[in-house]
């Protein structure tokens, strides 16, 4: 998988500011979204069910509303989104970091060449219970870190 970048990174990369549920206000598309991962789940949605989403004060409402549609039969994923949800995670996260600088010079203060989300809860965004899982929260700040050191952020 790479190396560990230590509990300061593994830290911030599943549960402290780097996180997708950290409160970080994010404005997408002429709204305000209270984190990263309301507005992430919103886009996986189209139509009332992604506005209802963008409402909700925090991630654990969005999460429970989700839940909720999902129980009920009442929402259906876009048809894309397998296709695009790595590129809306690069995307979401680059409107978090834009937002602040202290952010963006904490992320590029990472010296390891790969970033690992220590989430055993998550296979797809972290590394999983048995640190095989796919960590595409950790590849895709990496791939942040890599183009602010390069200066190529936009």
């Amino acid at each position: 998988m790479g190396d560990y970048c230590g509990s300061r990174c593994k830290n911030a990369a599943s549960e402290f500011q780097f996180g997708l549920e950290a409160p970080q206000k994010i404005f997408h598309d002429g709204r305000w979204y209270p984190d990263a991962y309301t507005l992430y789940v919103a886009r996986k949605f189209a139509g009332p069910v992604a506005d209802k989403i963008s409402q909700c004060g925090n991630a654990r409402e969005a999460k429970k509303l989700i839940w909720a549609y999902e129980e009920a039969g009442l929402v259906e994923r876009r048809p894309d989104w397998e296709e695009v949800k790595d590129d809306i995670l690069q995307d979401v996260l680059r409107l978090k970091f834009g937002r602040s600088h202290q952010l963006r010079m904490a992320l590029k203060g990472i010296e390891q060449r790969f970033i690992v989300a220590d989430m055993p809860r998550d296979p797809w965004l972290g590394n999983g219970s048995d640190g095989r899982g796919q960590n595409k929260l950790g590849k895709a700040l990496t791939r942040l870190r890599d183009a602010l050191q390069d200066d190529i952020f936009a």
